[in-house]
């Protein structure tokens, strides 16, 4: 019997905290770690920790191949943030 991962949701779409997807709304707006650390009030370690988190739910290595499928799985809409970081 095969099993999915914990972390996905139906269909392959992997399941995010709110923390990262607000990394991922970030991201989609050009903001740097440090950028992001000011504006959620966090540690730049707790942003690259999280991102690090992030890319592996995400199968990627990068963040533009980390935009790039968060846009196919419509985790992100192209021009679009969504989530906690957008009412900022």
């Amino acid at each position: 019997m095969l099993v999915g991962r914990l972390d996905e949701r139906p269909g392959g779409v992997p399941e995010l905290t709110a923390r990262e997807q607000d990394i991922l709304d970030s991201i989609a707006r050009g903001h740097t770690v440090r950028q992001t650390a000011r504006t959620l009030g966090i540690a730049a370690k707790t942003v690259e920790n999280t991102q690090a988190r992030l890319f592996r739910k995400l199968g990627a290595h990068n963040r533009s191949a980390a935009l790039t499928i968060a846009y196919r799985l419509g985790l992100v809409a192209p021009g679009e943030a969504t989530g906690e970081a957008a009412s900022r």
